[in-house]
């Protein structure tokens, strides 16, 4: 005996998950061969859902406004990053010849590294904080770069500066990008120095 079953089509959800956020403030301007400190500030802006594992992307124009290729960079490269006076764990990496570069911290849905697009020669920077979680609501982190411009920079172009948030865990503290994936901040801030 056959039984006809009752089923409701439900009405389509998005998932909520954690919103990672940035601030780019970026001073107009530098002296060639001198530091230069830049202010990134990074939230949480879900209505409601806690993001794990924290960090920050910097996308850095090392090459210079002509792009040095073979020659001597004259851009603007990562120095150091600091949070509430205590310094950060950052790593740097180079685009490669195909604007490509293997991110340290992020997991896609398949459990492997995300590969990042940029330009070629251009330096990232992933900062990570020192939080386990960022819950929404909570104050922005206010993240000090230090960045250093070469001394060959060509005075008075503006070169550009980009920023990310990210949670490398996902919405749970669990290490479980396959039903977990990594959240990355779209579209990047930008600035010019």
């Amino acid at each position: 005996r056959h039984r006809l079953l009752n089923v409701e089509l439900l009405e389509s959800r998005r998932m909520l998950a954690a919103l990672p956020t940035t601030t780019l403030d970026v001073p107009g301007d530098g002296f060639l061969g001198e530091p230069v400190t830049i202010n990134v500030g990074f939230a949480n802006s879900s209505p409601s859902d806690t993001g794990y594992g924290p960090f920050v992307d910097l996308i850095l124009p090392a090459p210079g406004a002509d792009g040095a290729g073979g020659a001597t960079d004259d851009g603007i490269t990562f120095s150091q990053a600091r949070y509430l006076g205590q310094s950060l764990a950052a790593t740097s990496l180079y685009f490669d010849a195909l604007g490509q570069a293997t991110h340290p911290l992020a997991r896609d849905s398949s459990g492997s590294p995300v590969v990042v697009s940029g330009t070629p020669g251009y330096q990232l920077v992933v900062i990570a904080l020192p939080l386990v979680s960022y819950a929404p609501g909570q104050p922005a982190a206010e993240i000090e770069a230090t960045l250093l411009i070469s001394p060959l920079a060509d005075p008075g172009v503006p070169l550009p500066i980009q920023a990310r948030g990210g949670f490398a865990r996902g919405n749970d503290p669990l290490n479980n990008p396959t039903t977990d994936p990594s959240l990355l901040e779209s579209p990047l801030h930008g600035g010019t120095l």
